[in-house]
């Protein structure tokens, strides 16, 4: 699933009848975040949709701002979804999972299709397609290319609904028992990554908070917490707040009350909604309706 088209694409179709104004940018932690839950914390009448990619770089994070700023988009509300990988990654990937549709890469159409055709045709994508329409048999092996879920996307704001929400709510406490090689035993040791921010970043970073205050939005960057709880370099986290604000810029990374608990955690790298509901919390306070 390139989930830059399906975003972009989700919101091209809706825009005219839905008047979206509030956009949460990020990687696949975004789905920890239910529109309609930020939402209650905005103000009455703003709409909001989740344009996000998988392993999403910075570079695509500003492509989708530039995108939205020239199609005349309203630009109310950002929820910026970061941790160290997205804010290191700047080299856009232009395999068919990641490649940006033409409206925010600027690429040809043609050039963005022979993506997804050469992708289709090789064997990991091509026998896996062949052998399902077949036999309609999913296989293990099939993973990644065929979806055995059905549907879990909002047609209308992309907000996620993850299966193992399902499942969870089936095991309850055996879940995390059953899942257990995911969750790896933690070092007790406070840990800091390394620096990721430096030139080319801090250009990017400017120029989308330049993006920001021509449309005078009013921007909450989180950084995501993660099961490993290693905390954002304290130079990285600095430049962040200089730039946006020290008020802007919520810091969840490392040991703390959100990362200590294994059930706010999907596996190691992603978390629940129910932690994006106390992170929603944490930033707004009361203020919801």
């Amino acid at each position: 699933m390139n989930e830059h088209h399906v975003g972009w694409q989700t919101y091209i179709n809706n825009r005219d009848s839905v008047h979206f104004n509030s956009f949460i940018l990020g990687n696949s932690c975004t789905m920890a975040f239910k529109c309609s839950e930020w939402e209650r914390y905005l103000d009455k009448g703003d709409r909001a949709i989740r344009l996000f990619g998988n392993a999403e770089r910075l570079t695509a994070v500003y492509k989708k701002l530039k995108a939205l700023d020239v199609s005349h988009a309203t630009i109310k509300n950002i929820l910026l979804i970061a941790d160290e990988s997205l804010l290191r990654k700047t080299q856009i990937n232009e395999t068919a999972s990641f490649v940006m549709p033409p409206a925010e890469s600027g690429m040809s159409d043609f050039e963005y299709q022979m993506c997804f055709i050469q992708s289709f045709l090789t064997p990991k994508y091509l026998v896996p397609y062949c052998d399902y329409n077949l036999f309609h048999h999913y296989r293990p092996y099939m993973k990644g290319v065929i979806n055995r879920y059905g549907v879990f996307r909002n047609p209308v704001n992309c907000d996620f609904n993850n299966p193992r929400e399902k499942e969870i709510k089936m095991k309850h406490e055996l879940y995390w028992v059953e899942h257990k090689k995911e969750f790896p035993r933690r070092d007790a040791n406070h840990k800091e990554a390394k620096r990721v921010i430096y030139d080319s970043q801090i250009k990017l970073l400017k120029e989308i908070e330049a993006l920001f205050c021509k449309h005078h939005a009013n921007v909450k960057i989180v950084l995501s917490p993660d099961y490993d709880q290693m905390k954002l370099n304290h130079v990285d986290l600095k430049i962040l707040q200089s730039i946006f604000g020290k008020a802007n810029v919520y810091d969840f990374t490392g040991v703390n009350e959100f990362t200590q608990d294994i059930h706010n955690f999907y596996e190691r790298e992603h978390y629940r909604p129910i932690l994006g509901e106390k992170l929603l919390h944490q930033i707004y306070g009361m203020q919801r309706w």
